[in-house]
């Protein structure tokens, strides 16, 4: 019975559980959660009284999601009782697909078409027709009631599918009887429909007090000439703010500036501000009621002399009375407008950089001070517009757009010349060109690139500015790069024109550099010595030329006295770059290799690794460089005609080789800088002359260094007349010469970075040309300061 019982409950229960899960289904869901919106697109202010009686107020837009789109879903729209409509009480209006007139009424707009798919909003035919017999045509119907009030329905099935559910309503030719503030309208829906409530939706302001704003189009730049400023507008916020039989002034109250005389046509209006354009004597335009519709404003020519427009000056006062208007829009807002009034300057009283404020007031509107002009002085400056980042080393590469700009027109002189010339490094691959921003100049290009490394342009004024300061971009210009240029690319600015100064247009980076792993010592006159990896870092992606403008060939150069020992290993260790390995060789002293494409997306690094040189005998001391090579027609480094290198790097330093204790002869001959002593084999002796260091090189007497490597006195020869020395030693003969950097070692010439001189009738020279000539080699005690030779 137990079990039985509980067979049943379980039943029940799972019933229920399933129950629980399908009353979703059932059960319509809350109308609120997909509330529609009601946007208003515009809300102007309006005047609540003063002819025409009627105002066209705002437009809402109505948009419902596609969960709102239930049929027959109903909205009643509430507005203020005590306003009267030209479309209530008057039978119904159908929902159209486009805008009625301004003035006509309430309207309901649904510009969809009805199609699947549509962009449009709802069509028409969305909405319910509850009066088919009034013969109006088909689609949705309105009526607003005697309470103010109108009712809104969807029509069963929503024939529209999509997602921009939407239509507007315009409130227009409406009297608001006085009414001021907030204008609003309420929309009420009930429940289970599928629009929902907002209250209080803000459609226009009525406003007794209108308010205007007044501005200049831009600030013009007159000079000591005077010159016609640009338009000066009155805006109405409101209807009829300004009295339409007032008179307007425009007073100048910057001192040194007056009116110019009103005659025409001193000062003449611009035709595009009229319908039919300016007639003659015409010094201003008066335009009223133009709306947001894009409805033509009505207007009147301002005209000299007496009239109902009249315009008057005296001197910084200018005065315009309206005419008394009638044929005007009159629902919305105007404006007055003033074009073509010419500014006189008085000399002693105005000053360059003087802003000239006018005041404008009268007819009710709102008072304002606005900057018509600057008095400006005859000079031109030159500035920078854009900046371009370059690689050094190549042609052809564009740079920057600068400006330059006038002052007072005229301040760039017709027949003179404005020059541009390049930094040294640098030079133009063409003439350019130039663009006129403002003002009325002409500008003549170069003949020809001029200057002795080609880094001068020549322009010429052609024909000068005349009413306004000119503004100028100079703009396509192409320059060659030097492959050793870094840093900033600054066009200096000069000529007889009269524009000077400075102005960056590109910034130029590296095309690569070396870096070295470690700068190793190397000992002079040894072979096969070993030096650290050396590594090509490009400075940007495709900086390094290719072979696809012949340029493929890098080429290091040790410096003299230097060579190669052997090939070394040459790799791409980063980005995608593409080298020749089989193309590594070196011949002496120079090591090249082949790019076969250079780097697109990624700036990539060449290691030199496995480096072996010999330093030669006649080589300098101190830092061993690696240099790009300068020029050559396969110079991937450089594909311009500048000699120079694109950098160069210590790898290694050469010193000479330190005395080893224990080595023969290692005392048999010191030389102290400074001190008249030496010594020979542990022997003290006198020298006439002390030992010395000039330029990081230490000098010493060539005959007591000679009787230190065991030279007899009997074979040190001098000659007086050719200035030479000659020391034998068994079959060794050096032969060195005052003055000359060649020394001859048993007839084979060789090359000393130094050449012997003469002090205290001794002939002074480093030790280690003539000890490495006899065969002896030379060391150095840094502490004593002692020069060692040994055997």
């Amino acid at each position: 019975m137990l079990k039985q019982r509980n067979k049943s409950l379980s039943i029940v229960m799972a019933i229920c559980l399933c129950l629980a899960l399908l009353a979703p289904v059932f059960v319509a869901p809350n109308v609120a959660e997909a509330s529609c919106t009601y946007e208003p697109l515009s809300a102007p202010t309006v005047s609540p009284a003063v002819p025409p009686a009627t105002n066209d107020l705002g437009v809402v837009k109505v948009t419902l999601p596609d969960t709102a789109l239930f049929a027959y879903s109903l909205l009643t729209v509430s507005m203020p009782s005590d306003f009267a409509f030209p479309n209530n009480n008057v039978g119904g209006f159908d929902v159209v697909p486009v805008a009625a007139a301004a003035g006509t009424g309430v309207t309901i707009v649904a510009p969809g078409n009805g199609a699947a798919g549509n962009d449009k909003g709802l069509a028409p035919t969305d909405f319910k027709d509850n009066f088919p017999a009034d013969g109006v045509g088909a689609g949705g119907y309105f009526m607003i009631t005697p309470n103010n009030t109108f009712d809104i329905q969807l029509q069963s099935p929503i024939g529209t599918v999509g997602t921009n559910n939407y239509f507007y309503i315009y409130f227009n030719g409406i009297n608001m009887n006085n009414t001021t503030g907030d204008i609003k309208v309420s929309f009420v829906a009930p429940s289970g429909s599928g629009f929902s409530t907002s209250l209080d939706v803000t459609i226009a302001k009525s406003s007794t007090s209108g308010s205007t704003v007044t501005n200049c189009k831009k600030v013009t730049n007159v000079n000591d000439n005077g010159g016609i400023i640009d338009i000066i507008s009155i805006m109405e916020q409101a209807d009829d703010s300004i009295t339409k039989t007032g008179a307007i002034t425009l007073e100048i109250l910057t001192k040194g500036y007056k009116w110019a005389p009103l005659t025409a046509p001193e000062i003449a209006l611009s035709p595009s501000l009229t319908a039919g354009g300016a007639a003659a004597g015409d010094y201003g335009l008066a335009s009223f009621g133009w709306d947001w519709a894009g409805t033509a404003a009505d207007s009147v020519n301002i005209a000299a002399g007496a009239g109902a427009a009249s315009l008057t000056s005296n001197d910084t006062a200018l005065t315009y009375r309206l005419p008394a208007i009638t044929a005007t829009n009159g629902i919305s807002p105007g404006r007055v407008s003033f074009a073509g009034l010419k500014l006189q300057v008085v000399d002693g009283v105005a000053a360059v950089g003087d802003e000239v404020e006018v005041e404008v007031s009268g007819a009710d509107m709102t008072t304002a001070t606005v900057v018509v002009a600057k008095l400006v002085g005859y000079e031109a400056t030159v500035s920078e517009g854009t900046t371009k980042n370059l690689v050094a080393g190549k042609i052809n590469k564009k740079i920057g757009e600068f400006y330059v700009e006038e002052g007072a027109p005229g301040s760039l002189v017709a027949t003179r010349t404005i020059t541009f010339t390049l930094p040294t490094g640098v030079s133009w691959n063409n003439l350019g060109a130039y663009e006129v921003v403002k003002g009325g100049i002409t500008l003549n290009a170069p003949a020809a690139i001029t200057g002795s490394n080609n880094e001068i342009l020549k322009w010429t004024v052609g024909v000068a500015s005349a009413n306004d300061g000119a503004k100028v971009k100079f703009k396509d210009f192409r320059v060659n790069v030097s492959p050793d240029y870094e840093g900033p690319i600054e066009i200096e600015v000069t000529g007889s024109a009269g524009v000077t100064g400075k102005v960056k247009v590109a910034e130029v980076s590296k095309m690569a550099t070396l870096e070295v792993k470690d700068v190793a010592n190397v000992e002079l006159g040894k072979p096969n010595q070993k030096i650290g990896d050396v590594t090509i870092v490009e400075g940007a992606a495709d900086s390094i030329l290719d072979a696809a403008g012949a340029n493929d060939l890098i080429t290091l150069t040790l410096d003299a006295g230097y060579r190669f020992a052997k090939v070394p290993t040459v790799k791409v260790i980063e980005g995608d770059i593409d080298i020749d390995e089989q193309s590594v060789d070196i011949n002496g002293g120079v090591l090249t290799f082949d790019i076969d494409s250079a780097s697109k997306k990624t700036a990539s690094k060449i290691q030199i690794s496995d480096i072996y040189i010999d330093a030669l005998r006649t080589a300098p001391e101190g830092p061993i460089k690696l240099t790009f090579d300068k020029v050559g027609a396969t110079n991937a480094m450089n594909e311009t005609v500048f000699n120079k290198s694109a950098g160069d790097a210590v790898i290694a330093n050469c010193i000479t080789p330190s005395m080893k204790e224990g080595t023969e002869g290692a005392a048999m001959g010191q030389f102290k800088i400074g001190s008249n002593i030496y010594e020979i084999d542990g022997v003290a002796k006198v020298m006439d002359v002390a030992p010395y260091i000039k330029s990081n090189r230490t000098y010493v007497p060539v005959r007591y260094l000679a009787y230190a490597l065991g030279v007899a006195e009997a074979d040190v020869v001098w000659d007086e007349a050719s200035q030479k020395a000659t020391l034998t030693k068994g079959d060794n003969v050096v032969e060195l010469t005052v003055g000359s950097t060649t020394i001859t070692v048993n007839g084979e010439a060789q090359t000393m970075d130094v050449a012997p001189e003469v002090v205290n009738n001794r002939t002074m020279l480093p030790a280690r040309y003539v000890a490495e000539g006899l065969g002896y080699v030379v060391g150095w005690d840094p502490g004593t300061r002692t020069v060692l030779i040994s055997k």
